[in-house]
């Protein structure tokens, strides 16, 4: 079983890192503790609705940090209907669904789906955190025999 979240203190946070605000994984965007302030100012942003928040910290106080996770996932079909892409695990094996991203990253790789040509598939990344799970990039793979990934 995968801890989803973990204490650290405030001063061992870095820039590209992950922080929990309001009870949402966030990437720390930029940070920064100016000589003699008692506080680090943190500009984050929650990786599955791209909400911006800014916050304060004393850098000893605890804070917490969510487990997040990236792997890649062949696309097996998309469901236009319940608007749902269909990508099979590396690892288990397992069929997962996805909502399909919206703008253009779902345009691309539906239209990247659809234009495939034979020995072609295409991989979708994932980001996980506490229970979410979101396509955020993908990428045509060239070659591909009867072998998954």
């Amino acid at each position: 079983m995968t801890v989803e979240v973990y204490n650290s203190h405030c001063s061992s946070l870095h820039k590209d890192g992950y922080i929990l605000i309001n009870h949402r994984p966030c990437k720390i965007t930029d940070l920064s503790n100016p000589r003699g302030a008692a506080t680090i100012r943190l500009v984050c942003t929650d990786i599955f609705t791209g909400q911006r928040f800014e916050e304060r910290y004393p850098p000893s106080q605890d804070v917490v940090i969510p487990n997040v996770s990236r792997y890649a996932c062949r696309l097996i079909s998309i469901d236009d209907g319940a608007k749902l892409l269909e990508i099979m695990e590396e690892v288990s094996m397992s069929l997962e669904r996805v909502a399909i991203p919206g703008g253009q990253l779902g345009h691309k790789i539906r239209t990247a789906f659809e234009g495939l040509e034979e020995n072609k598939a295409v991989d979708i990344s994932i980001v996980a955190a506490m229970g979410e799970k979101a396509a955020v990039d993908y990428h045509v793979v060239r070659d591909i025999q009867d072998e998954f990934f």
